[in-house]
């Protein structure tokens, strides 16, 4: 029986990604904040379990790990969904609002990372994916700390990738590509822009990007990867 955990499961990518490996037949605990689960999962309650979580609460992440081994004492997937826009130009941008959202977007990883490797150790190894964006790479005016927090994770994974190649644990990153999420949809001019600077002229689909992380985590000598899912060229 394999086991994954996936933070921010209940929307957006998350929840494609979590109905993915629910249907693949593993046990799945994923977390959620605002949105309703609810809502999210109705008529798929085997093999999943719902937490509450705060991504940035250290305690309530430790205590989700816990709860996830009493429950199935072990791990092979660790993924992370979750994702903070909190767009603004950096002259008035304010110092709470970088600090929420490198919290989210950067920080939480490490938090969840920290207290998934023990469980993953002793599983025999797994694998962790981490999603980044496109900002992390090119940046983007009026994203700041959400640029900063995304580029920053891509060089935390490269990193993780060589420390925990020892222990069998594949850690690799996707840049899943501006998607018709909820918070996707909150700037249309962004939207526009992606379609335009699509070869395809088409925007990113959960289901594809759900559909190529449960590929992903099938595999067995693929770590130290960054992932680009949309058609631009750079």
């Amino acid at each position: 029986m394999s086991v994954a955990f996936i933070a921010g499961g209940s929307g957006g990518l998350g929840r494609e990604v979590v109905l993915a490996l629910l249907k693949e037949g593993m046990q799945v605990m994923t977390t959620y904040n605002n949105s309703n689960p609810d809502v999210s999962f109705s008529g798929y309650d085997w093999g999943l379990n719902i937490q509450k979580m705060d991504l940035t609460n250290v305690e309530e992440i430790e205590q989700a790990f816990k709860t996830l081994h009493r429950l199935y004492g072990r791990l092979d997937v660790l993924i992370n969904c979750a994702a903070l826009n909190m767009d603004g130009l950096l002259v008035k941008y304010k110092e709470d609002d970088w600090d929420t959202c490198i919290s989210v977007n950067l920080t939480a990883n490490f938090h969840l990372v920290k207290h998934a490797v023990p469980l993953l150790e002793r599983s025999g190894g797994g694998h962790v994916v981490l999603v980044s964006s496109i900002s992390g790479l090119k940046g983007k005016a009026g994203q700041p700390a959400y640029s900063a927090s995304k580029g920053a994770l891509i060089g935390f994974t490269l990193s993780l990738a060589k420390e925990l190649a020892c222990h069998n644990i594949r850690v690799n990153a996707i840049l899943p590509g501006y998607m018709a999420t909820q918070m996707g949809f909150r700037n249309q001019s962004a939207i526009l822009a992606a379609r335009k600077a699509s070869l395809l002229h088409t925007l990113s689909t959960v289901s594809e990007a759900a559909e190529f992380i449960r590929f992903l985590i099938s595999t067995k000598n693929l770590t130290g990867q960054v992932f680009t899912l949309d058609n631009r060229i750079f």
